[in-house]
């Protein structure tokens, strides 16, 4: 599979996908939240390099990215996202969102051929203060 583009991916609804992964997070079910994704998932974020004291910025699996949001949600249990906007684009969606602290989040997902995240990479600001 090219993971930059797929032509065969099935992207579901932006606002039906946003709707289910921002209330899963809200609930804090980290099996609801997982089950977007495909078991090799790769996340890219800036936080697990700050969390990882500067080693890699990403994880690959749905087991390690699982370890990763239970201590997150342990850290911060009043965590909750406020949905700003959607964006759809070839085989991903944008979900632009409120997060920790109330920061402008933007995270992009990309689709498999059975409408699951197969990798995603989250974009805070620059100032972020986590």
């Amino acid at each position: 599979m090219n993971i930059f583009y797929s032509a065969s991916a099935q992207i579901p609804p932006a606002a039906e996908f946003a709707a289910s992964w921002i209330d899963a997070w809200n609930a804090h079910d980290l099996p609801r939240i997982l089950a977007h994704y495909r078991e090799d998932v790769v996340l890219y974020s800036p936080l697990i390099a700050r969390v990882q004291n500067g080693k890699k910025g990403y994880l690959t699996g749905r087991s390690a990215i699982a370890d990763y949001w239970a201590a997150g949600l342990q850290k911060f249990p009043m965590l909750h996202f406020s949905l700003l906007n959607t964006l759809k684009g070839g085989d991903s969606l944008l979900i632009y969102y409120r997060g920790i602290h109330q920061q402008t989040t933007a995270e992009v997902f990309w689709f498999d051929e059975e409408g699951r995240v197969h990798r995603t990479a989250v974009y805070y600001p620059e100032e972020l203060s986590v």
